[in-house]
């Protein structure tokens, strides 16, 4: 049986090298004011005139943008350690789209950083709501003087000022504030926030912005995932993975069913879009209906930011980490506390009140209706059988893509949950697991060659708080696979003298009882193993599973050979960009530490090597709100091992250290020269320092003239002297 369901929208009230150009995408320098103007004005009448239109006639409030409304994030989707707490509107690559107050207010806070929101202004509106637009490249003429003297006085790029009184900067609905950039992030765009008078993000789509919109979401795959020692699906107490088939516009079909035993828990991939090009966003609600009756519904609508942290539990992350694919949990997790995620029953699925009263298995529903902001609804219909039922050989786990690193082939972890397959274990070391814990009887299953097979599963319970050590040889080669319970309220030291690892635990590391895990990996396991720049000081280890939620800090403890010099640090994996990031470590004779709050690999490495720094360059910079030009320094530095450290890196032009911006993804450090009274020869020092601790030094002149501060003649950016 299928609800039906309203086509309605639920309101509450309740993001990051050359000449700049601008967003017509003719070079600033070349365009006299009046051109200026034109260019403004123009592309906004002729290029998405009818989207813009659409959203501002539905909107109290100015679309952000002076441009065409087109997304390429949405509100709440999955960012390591958070969840995102606005919309990423597309530029199309362009910098300098000018920005608009949404509505009456004042300028609350000013923010410049080389990481995360970049340059960010925050709006205090009338109605106690705060607007946030960050990656800007430049702020309003006003707010820019103002925050550049700011930098000035704390003598530091990056600043945070909370604007006082409100009355200084005041704004009206469509007032131009700033203009988009990529500060903080890789590529263009502007990341809008819209804060309840709580500081509390809340979804920008649901103030009243209503986009032009004739896509219904897709639901691509589902994965069935055992929640308890009695869960079993065909069979298997681990996850069972199942493509959508699309049966039109709005309908979707599972392409198998299976048969389940115990308390289940659904997740869904689920991609929604605004247009053809938008990016592949969340949609704004999701429900989940077995035989009819609403089992979870999660609405993409408002959360805190202490409660952003718990994203790990909101995604499934074995799946999020390994193959880059974003499955939302439709059920909740121990300790959950999201806002907009709302369970009957934990959203379990539990099979023995489903198939209590009939005898053998009984064919049933699960429904999963996706909404997005304009109502559109997308229904999967998921049929499945609960009681005992065929047991089916698993399929053997996706390959990863790229560089990340897949979760343990034949074992599955999710919090106080854990099965292991024979295959990954040894069949002497799972009997001696199996008799150790007394869990239930092996079961056999029918494989393509006609042996049998068994599974052990357990929760912390079984193991109290005992360590199990086994060998683990599927993959990867053999190594030891520790298992760590934790499931007490004490502070725990455990030793793990094969790893040369000591893991300092907390009172309630996690948000519930849950299993850990820790092996050694091999350096061939990673790929590359490591920047050339960097010298292993110590064995790779893999803190796991990949669906770990740490609620605080764990700390590992890495012993050393001989004591650290200084040039040590403990580095953690990042598998997306494929390097080995630096972590802030501390150094105790010969031991290096870290606090972790995330599964992966970490390894101690050595970096002795300084950056380097290529020739600085003089270029031309348009400032896109009051068309003025100064002569802007470029310097490249790179730094291949611990990456270069930005707030002891310093520019200094005759002996006067200079306000130098940071760009991590260019791998640039920009100086604007603001004062005329530079013109001249002058004495240019940069002194380059990694996280390591590495310097270098360059010493240049440089020679300033009355054409770097003019539009005439145009000529191109020109090495130091």
């Amino acid at each position: 049986m299928r609800v039906p369901f309203k086509h309605s929208i639920c309101v509450a009230p309740s993001c990051g090298g050359t000449v700049h150009r601008d967003w017509s995408g003719r070079s600033a320098a070349s365009n006299p004011p009046f051109m200026l103007l034109f260019l403004v004005l123009v592309p906004v009448l002729l290029s998405g005139l009818t989207g813009l239109v659409w959203a501002q006639a539905n909107s109290k409030r100015l679309w952000p943008v002076a441009m065409s409304p087109n997304l390429s994030s949405s509100f709440g989707e999955y960012r390591e350690g958070h969840l995102h707490a606005g919309i990423d509107i597309r530029t199309f690559g362009k910098e300098g789209v000018p920005c608009r107050a949404v509505d009456d207010g004042y300028i609350s806070r000013v923010r410049t950083s080389p990481h995360a929101y970049g340059k960010a202004l925050y709006i205090g509106l009338q109605s106690g709501e705060t607007a946030v637009y960050a990656h800007l490249s430049e702020f309003s003429p006003s707010i820019e003087s103002f925050a550049y003297h700011q930098q000035r006085r704390l003598g530091s790029y990056e600043i945070d000022i909370m604007v006082e009184p409100p009355e200084r900067f005041p704004v009206k609905r469509g007032e131009i504030i700033g203009y988009t950039g990529s500060t903080g992030a890789g590529a263009p765009h502007l990341h809008f926030e819209i804060r309840d008078s709580g500081e509390h993000p809340m979804n920008p789509l649901s103030q009243g912005w209503v986009l032009e919109d004739s896509i219904y979401p897709r639901i691509n795959r589902i994965v069935w995932i055992p929640l308890g020692k009695d869960s079993q699906i065909d069979g298997w107490a681990f996850p069972r993975e199942i493509g959508c088939q699309r049966l039109g516009r709005d309908k979707f079909v599972s392409q198998d069913t299976v048969t389940i035993q115990g308390r289940l828990g659904l997740a869904a991939r689920i991609v929604d879009r605004t247009d053809a090009s938008s990016g592949r966003l969340l949609p704004y609600r999701i429900e989940l209906y077995v035989d009819g009756e609403l089992v979870s519904r999660i609405v993409m609508e408002r959360f805190s930011f202490p409660q952003s942290r718990e994203v790990d539990l909101v995604f499934e992350m074995e799946r999020a980490l390994s193959l880059g694919e974003y499955y939302l949990t439709l059920f909740e997790r121990p300790g959950e506390s999201v806002w907009n995620r709302d369970f009957h029953g934990g959203g379990a699925i539990d099979a023995e009140d489903l198939h209590r009263g009939a005898e053998g298995s009984r064919l049933h529903e699960a429904t999963i209706q996706v909404t997005d902001h304009n109502g559109q609804t997308s229904i999967l219909s998921a049929p499945f059988y609960s009681g005992a039922g065929r047991i089916r050989q698993p399929k053997v786990a996706r390959a990863s893509k790229g560089n990340r690193i897949g979760e343990l082939p034949g074992v599955f972890i999710l919090d106080d949950l854990l099965s292991v397959r024979e295959g990954a274990l040894s069949s002497d070391a799972l009997s001696q697991l199996q008799t150790a814990v007394g869990v239930r009887e092996p079961h056999t299953k029918p494989s393509s060659r006609g042996a049998d097979g068994a599974q052990v599963v357990l929760t912390c319970e079984d193991l109290n708080t005992s360590v199990v050590a086994l060998p683990f040889a599927p993959v990867f080669g053999t190594r030891t696979l520790h298992i760590v319970p934790l499931s007490d309220t004490r502070v725990r030291v455990l030793n793990f003298p094969d790893l040369g690892v000591t893991l300092g635990v907390p009172i309630r590391p996690l948000y519930g009882d849950g299993f850990i895990y820790l092996t050694r990996w091999e350096v061939s396991d990673v790929s590359p193993a490591s920047a050339e720049e960097l010298e292993s000081r110590s064995q790779i280890l893999r803190l796991g599973p990949l669906s770990l939620a740490i609620r605080t800090f764990i700390g590992i403890s890495f012993g050393l050979s001989e004591p650290a010099d200084g040039s040590e640090a403990v580095y953690r994996w990042d598998g997306t960009k494929g390097e080995w990031t630096f972590m802030p470590s501390l150094a105790i004779g010969d031991s290096m530490s870290v606090h972790a709050r995330q599964p992966g690999l970490y390894a101690v490495f050595s970096d002795r090597t300084p950056p380097r720094i290529m020739p600085p360059t003089i270029r031309k910079h348009q400032m896109y709100g009051d068309g003025k030009i100064f002569p802007e320094i470029v310097i490249e530095l790179f730094d291949d091992g611990s990456s270069l450290n930005p707030y002891e890196t310093a520019v200094l032009l005759d002996g006067e250290k200079q306000i130098a911006q940071w760009d991590s993804f260019s791998k640039k450090m920009l100086v604007l020269l603001r004062e005329k009274n530079i013109i001249g020869y002058r004495e240019l020092r940069i002194d380059a320092v990694d996280r390591a601790g590495n310097e270098s030094h360059l010493r240049t002149k440089l020679r300033i003239t009355e054409d770097h501060f003019s539009k005439h003649p145009k000529r191109s950016g020109s090495h130091a002297e």
